[in-house]
């Protein structure tokens, strides 16, 4: 059966089986086995029902022709395997059905063949094709035996919609080609045509006239329930089982060769342009067809693009049952095409929307910064829960914490030595969980926790320890705080490795410069690694300082120098006068590697660990800069022109005279001497032979004396106006003590010796 040829209808129209014509099978056992499967089939192609239905007959004595049909049953399916019902989703929930009958149909008995069908508004929910178990003797009676099977099935229906959804107070209405079986069923009085019917077939008319069921008239051209009846001609039959909900042929299939072809041909979509690809595709296979698109922009261009190419019998429709239609081909597209597998499926959708999502925002994943924000939020919050003792720490937090400290304090009430043993907090919680009164030190071992030092120390401090005892609801108490200081500490911790990962994995740079927590400080506090991409290193240098700027500016003081690129570890090994200077390099690199992490493709952290290596380098040159300059200029070689610039040129001697050490600009003590000395010198000076000389010479000699007799002059009048001041002092201390007065005598002497 597999290179048989595809049949458009399941049974051939006007075929008549008998049961006594043919070969009978030598191994009916396969036939049975074929008709089974086939009955199973009819679940969900309600389509098959009578063609079923007819060849089930046949299974006790099957024969040639029975076989035939059968396979011909088989071949239908062959061609229409990618069939089955849509159930749309409808605004108005509504039970409605069809019934029809065959009279005397089957050759064999001349029994009837009733058939009905129901549905909800997109599809059939239950039918049936069944031979009835009595001859009837008019198509009248046929079409109300009919009638009766149906309000049955009705019944059960509405009981079962009652219980599972809502109730059904409506009359159902149920359609028929037959006005005298419908007359028949409304009249409420027995006459002689209907005395012979058996009392259970009148079931319909109890229900129509209590108003359950409501009979009303159809045309035959409109009978949906004509297909499970007898066997149709192909227009009729597609007609019917288009009304059945029986839809979505998979006519053609085309793949996509890689993922690049995919994104290229979804990309043109999602502009609603069509491609290259499925312009050839629609050539090949959609010529003088109904297009069903999901776009009416795209159904255009379709029709713009191939109008050209002698397919301008093509339409393209939009509506809602298109887009209902459009979703049950998403829903069962594993089942319309053989081979994809839901595991198969999810995987390639997920990929092809991500290269999408990337291609149109023109956005990469691994650029992600929202975790970092997150992450460094949540750190500062847990932060502000621990406190960190160990002097090995980063980051010191001024503030008090919520639960370490009352740990701390509540129980160094019972054992107030174990704070100073133990100073890392985390470590102070897990010991006191494991040890919970100070008694029990003793037996435990705390190698995992402690060191063998610690551990001695706490023990022997256990023993003589001055605290009080301590209840069981405390310890309790004290358990649930340890509780929550191990949490938040592995919650740190765990939030200190993915911040790690992701800085590392998206600002491999700004990592390698300024480290994780500063570089994931300054991404969250510009709101993201794009808008910290655009600020200028100046920005940079002082982002999270802005409150001291503008209170500088205002103020017009110094502005700061360093905002939250300070508590970078290269501005930290600065000093204190050069903390400026490298935050100032730090930043324009920092800036550097913030737009190549940014706006750089797939790089590593080389350019960063680069930079690092020259601010390190830098900072030496300016730590060891005070040294070079002692011996010389910068550059190492003595300026000696700052020396020689009051020398005569070609003379070795100076323009101007030295200057002679005047020892009266040290002190003011032994003045009396060397006023006298001085008032000698001048006058020895001035009675000295005059020698002759030239003109020249004899003009400077002049000027000389002149000089020598000004100042002559004024050191003797200095000299007068300090004698009248000592004498006023003397005068004030005549009235002094006798004793303070030989104090000051010898006070006088002393000092003379001393300048002696």
């Amino acid at each position: 059966m597999g290179d048989s040829k595809e049949k458009a209808t399941p049974m051939e129209p006007n075929l008549k089986l008998k049961k006594d014509k043919g070969k009978p099978l030598k191994d009916a056992r396969k036939f049975r086995q074929l008709v089974g499967s086939l009955i199973y089939l009819t679940i969900t192609r309600p389509e098959i029902s009578y063609s079923v239905s007819v060849v089930s007959q046949f299974m006790q004595n099957p024969r040639t022709p029975h076989l035939e049909a059968a396979r011909r049953i088989l071949r239908y399916v062959k061609g229409t395997l990618d069939y089955g019902l849509l159930y749309k989703r409808c605004d108005n929930f509504v039970l409605s059905g069809f019934t029809d009958a065959d009279w005397a149909g089957d050759t064999n008995d001349r029994h009837s063949t009733s058939g009905y069908c129901f549905n909800t508004g997109s599809a059939a929910v239950s039918w049936c094709s069944k031979k009835q178990n009595i001859v009837v003797l008019s198509s009248t009676e046929a079409e109300y035996v009919a009638a009766t099977m149906a309000t049955q099935e009705c019944v059960w229906l509405k009981r079962l919609i009652g219980d599972m959804f809502c109730e059904v107070d409506y009359a159902v209405q149920i359609k028929c080609d037959n006005e005298s079986a419908i007359k028949l069923a409304s009249n409420p009085i027995f006459h002689a045509r209907t005395k012979h019917i058996e009392v259970r077939y009148h079931f319909v008319r109890e229900k129509v006239l209590s108003e359950d069921v409501e009979l009303l008239s159809v045309r035959t051209n409109d009978q949906v329930a004509d297909i499970f009846t007898k066997a149709l001609v192909e227009p009729k039959f597609q007609r019917f089982r288009d009304a059945l909900g029986v839809v979505v042929a998979l006519k053609a299939f085309s793949k996509f060769e890689n993922t690049l072809e995919a994104l290229a041909e979804s990309t043109l979509l999602t502009d609603s342009k069509p491609s290259k690809g499925l312009r050839k595709f629609l050539k090949a296979h959609c010529k003088g067809e109904t297009l069903a698109v999901a776009d009416t922009k795209l159904g255009k261009a379709i029709k713009d693009k191939l109008i050209d190419n002698a397919l301008q019998k093509i339409e393209c429709v939009h509506n809602n049952v298109v887009m209902e239609l459009m979703r049950g081909v998403r829903s069962h597209l594993t089942e319309l095409i053989s081979g994809l597998g839901p595991q198969d499926l999810a995987p390639m959708s997920l990929g092809l929307s991500h290269s999408m999502s990337r291609y149109k925002l023109k956005f990469s994943a691994d650029k992600v910064d929202v975790i970092i924000i997150q992450a460094i939020a949540k750190m500062d919050e847990v932060d502000k829960e621990l406190f960190f003792f160990g002097t090995n720490s980063s980051m010191r937090l001024k503030e008090l914490n919520n639960s370490s400290m009352r740990l701390r304090e509540w129980y160094g009430w019972h054992f107030p030595e174990l704070a100073k043993i133990v100073q890392e907090n985390t470590v102070y919680a897990k010991t006191v969980k494991l040890m919970g009164d100070r008694t029990n030190s003793i037996k435990l071992d705390f190698s995992e926790i402690l060191s063998e030092e610690l551990e001695t120390e706490l023990k022997e401090a256990a023993v003589s320890s001055m605290g009080t005892e301590v209840s069981e609801s405390d310890l309790q108490i004290i358990s649930e705080l340890c509780d929550q200081v191990i949490t938040l500490a592995d919650c740190r911790a765990q939030l200190y490795d993915c911040l790690k990962n992701r800085m590392n994995a998206i600002t491999p740079n700004l990592t390698a410069l300024v480290g994780e927590l500063v570089g994931a400080r300054l991404i969250a506090h510009a709101g993201s690694l794009l808008n910290l991409s655009k600020q200028p290193g100046s920005t940079i240098q002082i982002l999270g300082a802005e409150k001291a700027l503008f209170r500088a500016m205002k103020q017009k003081h110094a502005t700061p120098k360093y905002g939250l690129i300070y508590h970078a570890s290269l501005v930290g090994q600065a000093s204190t006068k050069h903390k400026g200077k490298i935050s100032r390099s730090l930043a324009a690199k920092t800036a550097l590697a913030i737009r190549c992490d940014a706006l750089g493709g797939d790089q590593d952290n080389s350019m960063g660990l680069e930079n690092r290596v020259k601010l390190e380098s830098r900072l030496r040159n300016l730590e060891g800069r005070e040294l070079g300059r002692s011996a010389g200029s910068a550059k190492g070689k003595s300026n000696m022109e700052l020396y020689n610039k009051d020398r005569k040129k070609g003379e070795g001697m100076l323009i101007s005279p030295a200057k002679s050490y005047n020892p009266t600009a040290d002190s003011v003590i032994g003045w009396k001497e060397s006023a006298a000395a001085k008032k000698e010198e001048h006058m020895a000076l001035i009675k000295a032979p005059v020698i002759d000389l030239p003109n020249e010479g004899r003009n400077v000699k002049v000027r000389k004396e002149e000089k020598k007799k000004k100042h002559a002059a004024e050191d003797e009048g200095q000299f007068q106006r300090e004698g009248q001041n000592v004498e006023v002092k003397k005068k004030r201390r005549k009235h002094a003590d006798p004793g303070e007065t030989e104090d000051v005598g010898k006070k006088r002497e002393n000092k003379k010796l001393s300048s002696a």
